[in-house]
């Protein structure tokens, strides 16, 4: 199973400068961030600690700040990430064992909670027989 989005924006975050609910993450230099359309009311952990991996494009970065309700932000410095780049929230490159444990749960439960306005696509060879 795999949780996938998209970028919304990719907003620049100076030294000194909070991100997210609380102010709970601060930047430690002038970096950037990537605010990917999802959050707690799509089914992805409230509870995610900053530095759960989210992978955008071909790398993974760090969750900066809080999960909001419909959106979380990812740490990505100077890379070349775009609005409209897929982001990976849990799946082949992303284990949801890992998710779940910087959550405090099980990955179980992180698939029990996916909210039912997210696309659900069966692959080619996810079925046995």
């Amino acid at each position: 199973m795999a949780l996938r989005s998209r970028v919304l924006a990719v907003q620049e975050v100076a030294a000194g400068a909070s991100v997210g609910y609380g102010s709970t993450w601060t930047a430690a230099r002038d970096t950037r961030v990537a605010v990917v359309a999802c959050g707690y009311a799509d089914g992805y952990p409230r509870a995610a600690a900053a530095g759960t991996p989210v992978r955008i494009a071909d790398a993974s970065y760090p969750l900066a700040g809080r999960v909001s309700m419909e959106m979380l932000t990812a740490e990505i410095g100077d890379a070349e990430v775009r609005p409209g780049d897929e982001a990976e929230l849990w799946g082949p490159r992303v284990a949801a064992d890992e998710v779940a444990q910087r959550a405090g749960t099980i990955s179980y439960e992180l698939f029990a909670g996916l909210s039912h306005k997210q696309a659900r696509r069966i692959a080619a060879g996810d079925l046995a027989g």
